[in-house]
């Protein structure tokens, strides 16, 4: 009785959590949904266009990402022109309290003919016509320390973090874009999806080692199911009766699961970027520059073939309308050209466009939540990803995938049900000692009673 009754209250307390986070839960589908969308668009590229270049594609979504960078020096700019505008506030004062020490009647006449600016405020700084000492110390000890200490593009962009924390942050993202999608050459869109699942014990781990998170019984249960549902995906591609769409199933899973922990990492840096350090504009600026610069270097060292046979796309597909099926020509690295070059820009685009937005999401999300939790919203992908397998890819699940599926969906709720383990801003006093979130607190308050409620006596 004791044990139900811990476990009803311990359920109404989880569904008044859920009830509570219904709007960062929401944003979390609407990402899951972008997600699958960048991710259909790619493997749709693979499929009918025989195009794969992880990196070529990156490189466009990190260029709409520098947008952010444009926004972050424009309001810099504003902070400068607004710390001018007080400096001269102060000078301008600071000449008429000298001049009033001079003579008083030129300093009236000087007053009365140099009129203060409106913004300006006599009573804050002069006192009997004398600039507050004090108050100019303040000011230029304010100046001091919002002076950044790094920036970026020539001292353009001041950011609060190191260029090389940042550095390290794109390169994760980019690599796990990369052996991501380089997976959708060897493996079927299903399985990248829930492999993506693998992001959440890194995220965690990292979520722990750099933010402090408190995880609870719960919550490391809830990723271990999730992380058996995976294993049992894993083994269902092993024991797969048709290689032949997919002959090196096992290598696509390989990439896909590095490409899932890479994902976690990048997600544990981007959360402590966008809580600790500059914000969510700083980090999409940071991203987009890195980004772009990283994507580059890897088309020019990996894919200039690819992206040339991309775009003279339409001379093969106008060659391939000439033959018949069993004639049709291919290349060793496009194979078929099953699409024209104009399909294959629009499906680029869907790519980028769903990607960026999905990124500035990420960043909202962060900002309000955990990257724990974010992984484990994106996992709801999975359904998508399968309706797109079978009407896309005409590929039919193997039957462990369902299982697989059940698992990761009930890890996600076991743990969603958790308090969260965020640690509240509110930082105690003491040094080295914080304080848990207020669901953390109540769900020990209630684990407590529990254990020290006494056991009913029967006769």
């Amino acid at each position: 009785i004791r044990t139900l009754r811990y476990i009803s209250s311990q359920l109404r307390q989880g569904a008044s959590h859920i009830a509570s986070e219904w709007r960062v839960l929401l944003l979390g589908q609407l990402l899951s949904l972008l997600l699958t969308g960048s991710g259909a668009a790619t493997a749709t590229l693979h499929i009918n266009c025989r195009f794969t270049a992880p990196a070529f594609q990156s490189l466009f979504l990190y260029k709409l990402l520098n947008i952010h960078l444009i926004r972050l020096i424009m309001k810099e700019w504003r902070k400068k022109k607004d710390k001018l505008k007080n400096k001269l506030c102060i000078r301008t004062k600071h000449t008429v309290s000298i001049q009033g020490d001079c003579n008083d009647d030129n300093a009236t006449a000087s007053t009365n003919g140099t009129p203060l600016s409106s913004d300006c405020s006599d009573e804050e700084d002069i006192v009997d016509g004398k600039i507050s000492k004090s108050s100019s110390k303040e000011i230029d000890t304010d100046e001091q320390s919002d002076e950044p200490k790094y920036s970026l593009c020539f001292g353009l962009l001041p950011i609060s973090a190191s260029p090389w924390t940042y550095f390290i942050l794109s390169f994760l993202d980019v690599e796990a874009n990369y052996l991501t999608f380089l997976s959708f050459r060897y493996t079927t869109f299903t399985s990248i999806s829930i492999f993506d699942s693998l992001s959440i014990p890194s995220a965690m781990l990292l979520s722990r080692l750099m933010l402090g998170r408190r995880y609870l019984a719960a919550h490391i249960a809830g990723a271990s199911i999730c992380m058996v549902g995976v294993v049992i995906n894993v083994l269902s591609d092993y024991e797969s009766p048709e290689p032949d769409d997919y002959p090196k199933k096992v290598l696509g899973d390989f990439l896909a699961i590095c490409g899932g922990i890479i994902y976690g990492l990048s997600a544990g840096l981007a959360e402590n970027a966008v809580k600790n350090c500059g914000g969510q504009e700083e980090y999409l600026a940071c991203l987009g520059i890195f980004g772009t610069v990283i994507s580059a270097v890897q088309v020019l060292l990996f894919e200039k073939s690819d992206v040339a046979n991309f775009f003279r796309r339409e001379d093969l597909y106008l060659d391939s309308m000439m033959f018949d099926d069993d004639t049709v020509p291919t290349d060793d690295r496009v194979n078929t050209a099953t699409c024209s070059r104009f399909t294959g820009i629009g499906l680029l685009f869907v790519y980028v466009f769903a990607s960026y937005f999905q990124y500035v999401g990420v960043a909202r999300f962060l900002s309000l939540s955990e990257s724990a939790l974010l992984k484990l919203s994106l996992l709801t992908g999975d359904l998508w990803a399968v309706l797109f397998s079978v009407v896309a890819e005409h590929i039919v699940p193997p039957p462990l995938f369902w299982p697989a599926l059940a698992l990761i969906i009930s890890g996600v709720f076991i743990y969603e049900i958790a308090p969260s383990p965020i640690i509240s801003h509110d930082e105690s006093k003491n040094e080295g000692v914080v304080e848990l979130s207020e669901d953390y607190n109540s769900w020990m308050d209630n684990y407590v009673s529990w254990a020290n409620e006494p056991e009913m006596v029967t006769a």
